[in-house]
């Protein structure tokens, strides 16, 4: 609940922003609670806390239209965790002689969006000739886990969006935003703000979409300092500062260094453009790249004694765009240097008086050097913004470039496809290599910077009616703890019908466990028939029709015909003896990529088990004949396959080997790993660890099954 606290005084210390909440002042504080479902919190006090939560559905902070006279206002959002979207609204309020303070600070485990708002707030505007020291912070770090590491399953799953518009602060503003990790788009948007100084620190932030960075239209009467360094998008990546003006006291100054910027497999874009009514403007635009093209433009700036631009060592992969053109007075030093294409050269569109050097230069992706042997020489990766040091930079089993084992840096049939490929191919075959080259149209494109897990399943036929029997009347009950498969208790070993029908996995029963997924950034891709081609090499994808066999043997250690028989092919035996070789079900190209996952009838070493997988591994199979055989049918059996699924890949991602049963957890923080009766065929979802329930996501590990390609025997 929310508590104000009048008369105890309080102390609360935010360590990362050396802020201490003074004492003696009314607080508004909601901390430690368990929400089971939305809630909104708003905030009317100078100083406010809101940590520690965790919020089942949406959680919302607001202060809006609030007056203050005489004390500093801080609103701190840290350490919540939030089933839904987490929106911090700041807006509309009036601070006489006092200071705005917004920390939003290391939110973990946010299932949507993260949106913080800070608009239209007036921070001293009384005698504005007078030079006071009240000023708006606004920060926004480490939240959705920690940007610099990649092996939490924690991101904000909906994106981040900062918004710091038209605010009024008789002083400085600062917006600080590092090591934050968004699931999807990174945006911040600073606009028609006014203010004495401005300081932006923008760092080491990650999306897996795109960064979108734009400070555009400010007001700022002495000094505009940005620093944006370090930020990293798996597609594009946008960075404007546009249309400022500094125009008031001195020195009047608009200084940028943006450094170290990529965009992964899509253009970068960096323009520092119509700013005027200043005496300098400042751009740094260095070692920045992208896996396609890259546009760098400082155009049509008017500063009343001096603009520089040094615009050095940018590397494209694709097409490279320099513009500086129509600055006033021309930038001097003036520096474009060093800045590469990998495959076009395009002279620079340059104002007389430049100097410039060695930017027709030619990266090649086949030059020596390749630690981690991902197929991507180290300073492909250093270009791109994936890590030379480690193969699998997102940590899901999926090799940066390919698994190139023999370090041939040419793509082998026998080394697993990664995420990027090999950039540099024959005109037509771009990024051979890469696993979305497996099918035809790349709508389940990868993404270097979130975790992907891909699943291929096949189907089997409809079988015979093999004889009538009686229905068991136990239903679902009797789950037990069988090791890596959900089983139905020996209570239900008696007869029932096999009537039998085509064994197919649908969308319906699959999309649970895609959008569970999605809430820690981790896409879950299910191939059940994507347009492959035999130009990618093998035309054996999803939704495959394979032959009706009553009980599938998924083990490897016998002769009879089995689970890898039909994944691999017979290739040394016909081992069921029908006289024809089984052909291969799973393309060679997708091994060490790929899950596998059979939908059948039933298996024989557990033939009451609804399903059984490697744990863990990159193959499973369900028994779809078993739900058959009991009656289920329409909603009853489409949440036990969601179940099963959900379940058998959970084992193949190394959950639910020590048996977790979630027992002390409430309804909606079960798990779909868990044997026990009260969640079995009703839930689909891996926990979340509240309220004493045991935390999955720690366990999961996509990397794990598929991490040893090099020594995996891909004949079983």
């Amino acid at each position: 609940m929310t508590r104000r606290i009048g008369a105890i005084a309080i102390l609360i210390i935010f360590v990362a922003s050396g802020l201490i909440i003074p004492t003696g002042s009314e607080a508004e504080v909601f901390s430690g609670e368990f929400v089971p479902g939305s809630k909104v919190v708003y905030l009317t006090e100078c100083n406010n806390l809101v940590d520690n939560n965790f919020v089942n559905g949406s959680l919302t902070v607001k202060m809006v239209g609030q007056s203050f006279n005489g004390c500093d206002v801080i609103i701190i959002v840290q350490s919540n965790q939030v089933g839904g979207s987490l929106e911090v609204v700041v807006k509309d309020n009036t601070l006489v002689a006092g200071s705005m303070y917004v920390i939003v600070t290391d939110n973990m485990q946010v299932g949507g969006r993260m949106l913080v708002t800070v608009k239209n707030n007036v921070i001293h505007k009384r005698d504005p000739a007078v030079a006071l020291d009240y000023n708006l912070k606004v920060v926004v770090n480490n939240n959705g886990g920690n940007g610099q590491d990649m092996s939490k399953n924690e991101v904000l799953a909906g994106g981040l969006k900062i918004d710091v518009i038209a605010n009024w602060v008789k002083n400085r503003l600062t917006v600080e935003s590092k090591t934050n990790f968004a699931g999807m788009d990174y945006k911040l948007f600073a606009r028609g703000n006014t203010v004495n100084n401005f300081d932006a620190i923008i760092v080491s932030n990650k999306a897996c979409r795109d960064h979108n960075i734009r400070f555009v239209s400010n007001t700022v009467d002495t000094k505009f300092e940005l620093n944006i360094r370090g930020n990293k998008a798996t597609r594009n990546t946008r960075i404007n500062v546009d249309k400022n003006q500094v125009p008031y006291l001195s020195p009047m100054e608009l200084k940028a260094r943006i450094k170290d910027n990529h965009a992964a497999v899509g253009d970068i874009t960096i323009t520092m453009n119509d700013n005027h009514d200043t005496n300098f403007i400042d751009g740094i635009f260095e070692k920045n790249g992208a896996g396609k093209n890259g546009k760098f433009t400082f155009r049509g700036n008017k500063a009343n004694k001096e603009n520089k631009i040094e615009i050095l060592t940018n590397r494209v992969e694709n097409k490279r765009e320099i513009h500086v053109t129509g600055n006033l007075p021309t930038p001097d030093p003036y520096v474009i240097k060093d800045n590469w294409a990998c495959k076009y050269s395009i002279k620079p569109n340059l104002q007389s008086g430049h100097t410039s050097s060695g930017n027709d230069k030619k990266c090649t992706q086949k030059q020596p050097g390749n630690t981690d042997r991902d197929g991507l020489s180290n300073d492909y990766e250093q270009m791109i913004g994936t890590d030379p040091g480690n193969w699998d930079t997102d940590m899901d089993g999926l090799a940066d470039g390919w698994a190139d084992y023999d370090n041939s840096m040419t793509v082998n049939g026998n080394e697993a496809f990664g995420e990027i490929g090999d950039p540099q191919v024959p005109k037509g075959k771009t990024h051979l290599g890469a696993v979305d080259t497996l099918f035809r149209r790349p709508k389940e494109a990868p993404n270097c910077f979130c975790k992907d897990v891909y699943v291929e399943i096949d189907f089997m036929v409809k079988g015979p009616t093999i004889r009538p029997g009686k229905k068991s009347s136990g239903g679902s009950s009797g789950v037990q703890s069988s090791g890596r498969s959900a089983y139905l208790g020996p209570e239900l070993g008696g007869t029932f019908s096999l009537v039998d029908k085509p064994h197919v996995l649908t969308a319906s029963a699959i999309n649970p466990t895609i959008r569970f997924m999605m809430k820690r950034g981790i896409h879950l891709h299910v191939d059940t028939g994507w347009q492959m081609g035999s130009a990618r090499g093998n035309a054996l994808g999803g939704g495959e029709k394979l032959r009706h066999v009553t009980l599938l043997n998924f083990s490897h250690s016998t002769t009879d015909f089995d689970f890898f028989n039909f994944k691999n092919g017979e290739v040394t035996a016909d081992w069921d003896r029908n006289g024809v070789r089984e052909r291969p079900h799973f393309s060679a190209n997708r091994k060490g990529s790929f899950r596998y996952l059979i939908m059948g009838h039933n298996y024989s070493s557990r033939p009451l088990s609804t399903g059984v997988a490697e744990g863990p591994g990159d193959d499973f199979f369900i028994s779809h004949g078993l739900f058959l055989g009991q009656g289920w049918s329409g909603k009853a059996i489409n949440l036990g396959l969601a179940y099963t699924f959900c379940h058998e890949l959970g084992h193949t991602l190394n959950l639910g080997l020590a048996s977790a049963t979630h027992e002390s957890a409430p309804e909606g923080f079960w798990s779909c790993m868990s044997y026990n009766d009260s969640v079995k065929f009703t839930y689909v979802g891996y926990s979340d660890g509240a309220l004493g329930s045991h935390n999955d996501w720690p366990d999961l590990n996509p990397r794990i099954g598929l991490a040893n390609w090099w020594t995996h025997d891909y004949t079983k």
